[in-house]
């Protein structure tokens, strides 16, 4: 076996260049990655069963261009996989020789103490690690008659025509070590998080409400919790990602609970029922629901959310949300990709259309370019109404930003194609970002713990830093949220914390609130709640249920019920446009808003973003949210002079815009990111260009 596996390092050489392990995991030039994917095969393996549950592997490049491909780990909550873990991910994958291999496998099973799986009675470790086995049979925590699982890694792929080829490599390198692969096929990133997730969450490998029995001891508690927990674990699988999706949707529109695979019911009261369904319908949604507008305009940006939606749009019809309710419209979707076609093997995809495909993949659409453009998407003219719902995914549908048009779209010359001039912008086109995206959802969320009694409206009792029986709320955002969308959060009593720009470190700092909502600018967040908020919102649910004052507590009891389902139609794994979208559409319909209404919420601050090619990116530290430059400390001193200035001007006509600039290293390649904010597009756009010649200065170009 081993003597393969040493064939096997010696078949899939590293190229001749580093390959870094960042946010998005690995990423580059699809025919400069053979021998990583096969290689974090074999890592998944070892994380699985250092951690003793299941894991993943997306392979995805998101909005890359089509030539690009990645491959991302997925740890057990279908989160990212541990930071702690993602140094071995690089040194596995540069490891240029066998014997270099062989050691890096040995310093993390080292390390982190893994111990041989039960396979069978033959199976061991490497002949090249058999003193490192010693040394783990000899470990004082380890006990004889513990049972250690062999490995379960889930693997899943977007529609990029190289995709097939890379997972089939990542499968070889997780059965190197006897693993479980459970090749998912193609579906989007967040999809593949929620596989892993509930995966773990059927087997007890996480628990949604750290124990039942320390909280409550009363029976219909008991009861309800049972109920609810039968109902999680049954979102297993990818079928179980759209039932989930639609139960959720239905529970928030209605203000009622889905018991529908209970058996028996919780014992309650008959006047507890109606808040209580085996089956919704939303036949009984008040007129002011019924008169949002059902549509959405969903670009797809020739990605494999535009495969998946169409498998959302049957399970939704099966399960009683009609286009009366909910009415997709997907544009630029790939050719050829019928699921059944591309989960046998990309040879069954017409070479005309994927030649088209490759050619369209994230060009001029998706949430990527509407979003750092600030432009619409192309598409055909005559759907691009005035008042319509628009949304754009990326890629692998992890990101979504909405827009619409306010009155009739602008068009190219020829008519065909909307425009938007990005610098003096068009009044008819409006962008809402992930920091609208995030306003929207946490002022619903504020307003339904408050009606729900579990926090008070008062700032001072939301804050981070709360007893032990109270629960904490927050937004998090980056140094790229606009201004403007962080002061309204703080002018109406919702705290805001930073955390340094990347998924994995806004998702960390989130996870510190009970309830912690977080976006990207870039459209890609969501909600975390923590089993703690769990368990008070289903205490809360019980006790009234059983209450005489029922009918008094009715908007108590539906904000609880809708907080649940929030829990449900929220993707906590990860960002997840599909999931975004719906809770949008669902909060949009329950608060009787358009998407007008909503985008009046505030008015951005222009700004204007570029990056600058440097020497040397490391000569830039910054502080921890990535707002002040610490080294070189003259540049951040120039930086504050060039405020200063427009602050000042602004301050002399009593306007209480505040102008800011900040730079950042990149993560992947040699340039300084300039992010600048200002009153005008004007004055933004001066700031940025000034911001440049300060970057070039002090670190050369």
């Amino acid at each position: 076996m081993w003597s393969s596996l040493n064939s096997f390092f010696s078949k899939y050489c590293p190229p001749d260049k580093y390959l870094k392990y960042g946010t998005a995991g690995f990423r580059d030039k699809a025919y400069l990655l053979d021998s990583t994917f096969a290689r974090m095969g074999i890592l998944a393996s070892l994380r699985s069963i250092k951690i003793q549950a299941s894991v993943g592997l997306m392979v995805t490049a998101s909005h890359n261009s089509h030539e690009d491909n990645g491959i991302k780990l997925m740890d057990a909550d279908g989160g990212m996989m541990d930071i702690s873990w993602e140094q071995y991910a690089m040194d596995f994958a540069n490891a240029s020789t066998p014997e270099k291999s062989f050691e890096v496998l040995q310093r993390i099973i080292n390390l982190e103490n893994i111990p041989k799986p039960d396979i069978d009675k033959n199976f061991s470790w490497p002949p090249q690690l058999e003193e490192n086995d010693k040394n783990l049979n000899s470990n004082e925590t380890s006990t004889s008659d513990e049972v250690v699982t062999p490995p379960v890694v889930f693997i899943g792929r977007d529609t990029r025509s190289h995709s097939y080829h890379l997972s089939q490599l990542a499968i070889e390198g997780v059965l190197q070590l006897k693993g479980e692969v459970l090749d998912m096929g193609v579906m989007t990133t967040p999809q593949l998080h929620h596989i892993v997730r509930y995966d773990n969450i059927a087997k007890g490998n996480i628990d949604l409400l750290a124990t039942k029995e320390n909280f409550n001891s009363n029976q219909n508690y008991t009861e309800l919790v049972d109920a609810y927990l039968h109902k999680e674990k049954s979102y297993i699988g990818e079928s179980g990602y759209y039932q989930m999706l639609v139960d959720g949707y239905k529970s928030l529109l209605t203000g009622t609970m889905d018991l529908s695979l209970s058996s028996p019911l919780p014992s309650f009261p008959d006047s507890g029922y109606p808040y209580l369904k085996t089956d919704i319908t939303l036949e009984s949604l008040d007129s002011s629901t019924a008169k949002i507008d059902n549509q959405i305009y969903v670009d797809c940006a020739y990605g494999v959310g535009a495969v998946q939606l169409q498998e959302l749009k049957k399970v939704f019809l099966e399960k009683g949300v009609s286009e009366k309710y909910l009415d997709l419209k997907l544009f630029n979707e790939p050719k050829g990709l019928e699921k059944k076609k591309i989960n046998e093997q990309d040879k069954s995809i017409d070479e005309n259309d994927e030649a088209f495909n490759a050619a369209h993949l994230n060009v001029e659409c998706g949430a990527e370019y509407v979003q750092k453009q600030q432009l619409p998407p192309s598409g055909e003219i005559s759907i691009f109404r005035p008042q319509k719902k628009f949304c754009s995914f990326d890629g692998d549908a992890d990101r979504i930003v909405f827009h619409y048009f306010e009155g009739s779209p602008m068009t190219d010359v020829d008519g065909k194609l909307p425009v938007a001039d990005p610098l003096m912008g068009n009044a008819n086109w409006h962008l809402l970002d992930g920091d609208k995206e995030a306003i929207l959802i946490a002022f619903f969320l504020h307003k339904l713990m408050i009606q729900s009694e579990i926090i008070q409206p008062s700032a001072s009792d939301v804050d981070i830093n709360v007893q032990e029986d109270e629960i904490s709320f927050g937004v998090v955002q980056t140094a790229y949220a606009n201004g403007a969308s962080t002061l309204f959060l703080e002018n109406h009593g919702i705290p805001v914390s930073f955390a340094k720009t990347g998924v994995k470190y806004v998702h960390h700092e989130a996870i510190k609130y009970d309830v912690g909502v977080y976006f990207e600018a870039n459209g890609h967040g969501t909600v975390i709640f923590s089993t703690k908020v769990r368990r008070v919102v289903l205490d809360k649910i019980s006790k009234l249920l059983l209450s005489e004052k029922q009918n008094e507590k009715h908007l108590q009891l539906t904000s609880l019920i809708r907080l649940l389902a929030c829990m449900k139609l929220i993707n906590q794994a990860v960002g997840d446009a599909i999931s975004d979208m719906l809770v949008v559409d669902a909060i949009l319909k329950v608060e009787a808003y358009d998407i007008g209404k909503w985008d009046s919420y505030y008015k951005d601050l222009p700004s204007k973003q570029a990056k600058v090619p440097v020497q040397d990116r490391n000569l830039v530290k910054c502080n921890e949210d990535e707002k002040t430059v610490k080294q070189p400390a003259i540049l951040q001193e120039d930086l504050n002079g060039l405020m200063n200035e427009l602050n000042s001007a602004y301050s002399s006509s009593h306007d209480p815009t505040i102008a800011r600039i900040f730079v950042r290293p990149s993560g992947t390649e040699d340039v300084v990111r300039l992010y600048a904010e200002a009153k005008t597009k004007e004055d933004a756009s001066v700031l940025c260009e000034k911001g440049i010649e300060l970057v070039k200065k002090h670190l050369g170009s």
